[in-house]
């Protein structure tokens, strides 16, 4: 994104706050039993463009797609998908079948959410199910931490919104104009920008369509965005940002090789996510989502580093645990953070994973 993410902009002068939705203490780990990267919040710091984090599925389903094939995840594989039916890496794409029924697409496209120090830490993490209660799997999503400037082949960066766009609908309009509403940035697309959380689904089409160039107006609208937000809890509402990038062969070996900062796992529970515990089930067995969650976390970043090569390849990947703040209302835990605050080492050495062979301690940094 040299032309948009890269670009030189004002300081704004955003209150930060440290974000810890769990109200508690955070797991000790060895520093010598991670694999570290505290390089990566620097890309997460004022007058950087920041990380992008793209959500491959929930504990569960990521489990099995790992448990169906030794281990391995066949990242291009149209028949790779999550919970939703969605693809783990081209979740905004439209999809058809062939004569086998075989999914087939001529334009992959993958959905990411912008994380950064003066953004509110919000993710897709989806949780609600038809009557509302919380689908606790699709609370602690399991991730893929990156930076898009770092694929250097070309820039893989199509479109990006303030909300998420409802991509997967190619027949969504976003460039509708209403006067009286404030509009968005001078040379982007004129559309009624008045996004709420109030609107829930509604606030999809209701805001621009930024190109790869545009990097300083979109950030710039989703600060004006966020700063609005407080008070308006809305269960229905996908208030995410969503960066979308084009997926493929060589782009994907330029995501693990050179963007891939970190496997990233949500931890914080349901209740914290959403300020209230009535719809969130058994403690009990979001315990056991959650010790899964992390487990699938590790799993994810062992497969990426035998597909990274190995230990002659590009290296281990760090693993990550977060507080990220739900999509699907407002809560409290909507505040612009220093991601040294919500992100955490895992230390997978400690998970119950069984005996360990050579390329485990290795990619988990466990010897």
């Amino acid at each position: 994104m040299e032309n948009g993410r890269n670009s030189t902009r004002a300081a704004t002068a955003h209150p930060v706050a440290r974000f810890n939705a769990t109200g508690g203490r955070h797991e000790q780990v060895l520093q010598s039993r991670v694999v570290p990267n505290e390089g990566m919040f620097e890309y997460m710091r004022s007058g950087r463009s920041g990380l992008l984090f793209h959500a491959i599925g929930s504990p569960a389903t990521i489990n099995d797609l790992l448990n169906g094939n030794q281990g391995r995840i066949e990242w291009l594989d149209p028949t790779s998908v999550n919970e939703g039916g969605y693809h783990v890496l081209a979740d905004c794409t439209v999809w058809g079948q062939d004569d086998q029924g075989t999914p087939i697409s001529d334009d992959w496209c993958m959905g990411a959410a912008l994380l950064h120090e003066e953004l509110f830490p919000v993710v897709f993490n989806f949780p609600w199910q038809g009557d509302q209660s919380a689908d606790i799997q699709n609370m602690h999503p399991i991730g893929l931490l990156f930076d898009p400037d770092q694929m250097t082949s070309q820039n893989y960066v199509s479109r990006m919104f303030v909300v998420d766009g409802d991509t997967i609908k190619p027949d969504r309009n976003y460039w509708r104009c209403d006067a009286g509403r404030w509009q968005c940035a001078s040379g982007v697309e004129c559309s009624a920008e008045d996004i709420t959380a109030d609107q829930g689904g509604g606030a999809m089409d209701l805001q621009c369509d930024f190109d790869a160039s545009q990097w300083s107006e979109f950030f710039g609208e989703r600060i004006a965005f966020q700063e609005q937000q407080y008070g308006y809890p809305q269960a229905g509402a996908y208030l995410e940002t969503e960066v979308n990038l084009k997926v493929g062969e060589d782009m994907f070996n330029q995501l693990i090789h050179n963007a891939l900062q970190a496997v990233v796992v949500q931890t914080n529970s349901c209740g914290q996510q959403l300020d209230d515990d009535s719809k969130c089930g058994d403690w009990n067995a979001e315990n056991d989502v959650i010790v899964l969650a992390k487990q699938t976390a590790c799993r994810v970043a062992l497969d990426l580093f035998r597909q990274r090569g190995g230990p002659q390849g590009s290296g281990p990947v760090p693993v990550y645990y977060a507080d990220f703040a739900t999509n699907s209302f407002v809560s409290k835990a909507w505040v612009a953070s220093d991601p040294t605050g919500y992100m955490f080492p895992l230390d997978c050495c400690n998970e119950d994973l069984g005996d360990r062979d050579a390329d485990q301690d290795t990619a988990w940094g466990c010897s």
